[in-house]
């Protein structure tokens, strides 16, 4: 994917079903074989144990927003920067910075 408006559009795609907290629809987007990590949890392996996870972390908030700083892109990766912000249940907010590297073997397109 070398077009970088592919490549916002995918992350558009992506953003949009982890707002909905629809972490069905997010998984369609990865390789039944894909890899996902986050921050210093251990590496989450296979679409089915991915849902599982995003199902259980989308449950601990009850919103949240990705503002999106920079999308940039390889012939075999895209790195999303942005930051996150997550409304807990609890009524706390969280803001993060993240970089999210996706490559593209591992995303179904």
């Amino acid at each position: 994917m070398e077009n970088t408006s592919d490549s916002i559009a995918l992350v558009d795609e992506l953003i949009t079903h982890m707002t909905a907290k629809d972490a069905g629809k997010f998984v369609t987007l990865l390789t039944e074989d894909a890899t996902f990590h986050v921050g210093n949890n251990p590496a989450i392996h296979g679409r089915d144990n991915i849902r599982k996870f995003c199902t259980t972390f989308f449950d601990r908030v009850s919103s949240m927003k990705h503002e999106v700083l920079s999308v940039e892109n390889t012939p075999t990766s895209i790195c999303w920067k942005g930051i996150d912000t997550y409304h807990r249940s609890d009524g706390s907010t969280e803001r993060f910075p993240h970089c999210n590297v996706l490559l593209l073997s591992l995303i179904h397109i």
